[in-house]
């Protein structure tokens, strides 16, 4: 069995989910098992989808795919969001931590001026509504074990679910890890979903 099962959110056919698969595959081999996650109608190539509806939130996006995960570790991120590398990253830190509860999250580096004002003001805004700090709570890859995702209840589906998990986490005590995660441009992949 897999150490990872890793939901791989595609958002546009643009997305370079298959270069991001077969990265993983190189990096982690048979430590992984990939999920792909598109809306109906969004061409995943050679991969089986999981489809949902194209105006999905991140939440039921994710746990689309964490439905079908069967690895003691769950990850997810969206294709061409995040440089694939950094799931090696987090998974090295999930390694680091071994038994019990913990989460581990990509902290976004490489932005323009104008992404690191939106990660900023995302933050902000996370933070304002959890009433706890939450910096870049959309920063992925997120890795945390599958048992803990079980236990989770009234679980937002839109896309206030990555800060959701992230306050869920500190509230439930567990160690969260930050390792670096390649950032893409947000004006790119906007223009990119628009298009």
């Amino acid at each position: 069995m897999p150490l990872l099962s890793l939901v791989l959110i595609v958002d546009d056919p643009a997305a370079p989910h298959v270069r991001a698969r077969r990265v993983l595959q190189a990096l982690l081999g048979s430590d992984v098992r990939v999920h792909v996650v598109a809306p109906h109608g969004v061409d995943v190539a050679d991969a089986v989808a999981i489809r949902v509806a194209e105006a999905a939130g991140t939440g039921t996006r994710v746990l689309a795919g964490l439905a079908q995960a069967t690895a003691p570790v769950v990850a997810w991120m969206r294709a061409g969001a995040t440089d694939p590398v950094a799931v090696a990253l987090g998974v090295e830190r999930a390694r680091d931590l071994g038994d019990g509860w913990w989460l581990t999250k990509g902290q976004g580096y490489g932005r323009t001026p104008r992404d690191a004002w939106a990660t900023w003001r995302d933050g902000m805004a996370a933070s304002l509504g959890a009433g706890r700090p939450l910096w870049d709570p959309d920063a992925h890859p997120v890795l945390a074990p599958r048992a803990w995702t079980r236990t989770w209840t009234a679980v937002p589906r839109d896309d206030t679910f990555d800060a959701w998990v992230l306050a869920r986490a500190r509230r439930d005590g567990l160690t969260v890890v930050r390792f670096p995660a390649r950032a893409s441009d947000r004006n790119r992949r906007q223009r990119a979903v628009t298009a």
